[in-house]
């Protein structure tokens, strides 16, 4: 999924700090401004992922009013590309398709690991 959240960014004595008021838990820093946006990229991405994987609601998004010391920032993040980037450790499935089916797709030497992501990820309407 893709989400964009308001971040409240200030700036500091030794570089920016980084909250979303909406997401409990998801603030961060950096030593300059690209870092931090940067950092916060990723712990927003991080805390999302968790509330999905947990089942739990994803914070509505409001809007604020710039800070005395700093702006606010939409920040966008793809949960999906996460999960990717971190889940991506094999899982060992066992299935069963008729012994036809079997015989064919080896013929055409068809990766059947490869054939069954590509339909989960187009059932599951992320291709």
């Amino acid at each position: 999924m893709k989400y964009t959240y308001q971040a409240i960014i200030e700036k500091g004595k030794d570089g920016y700090s980084v909250k979303f008021n909406d997401v409990e838990g998801a603030y961060t820093c950096g030593k300059d401004l690209q870092e931090a946006v940067e950092n916060a990229e990723d712990v927003l991405c991080m805390m999302l992922y968790e509330r999905e994987v947990d089942s739990l609601p994803i914070p509505e998004k409001k809007s604020y009013e710039n800070p005395k010391n700093g702006f606010v920032a939409d920040i966008s993040c793809d949960t999906m590309e996460y999960r990717e980037y971190y889940q991506n450790t094999p899982v060992k499935k066992t299935l069963t398709i008729p012994k036809w089916l079997n015989t064919e797709a080896k013929k055409r030497n068809i990766n059947f690991s490869e054939v069954l992501q590509e339909a989960l990820k187009t059932k599951i309407g992320i291709l």
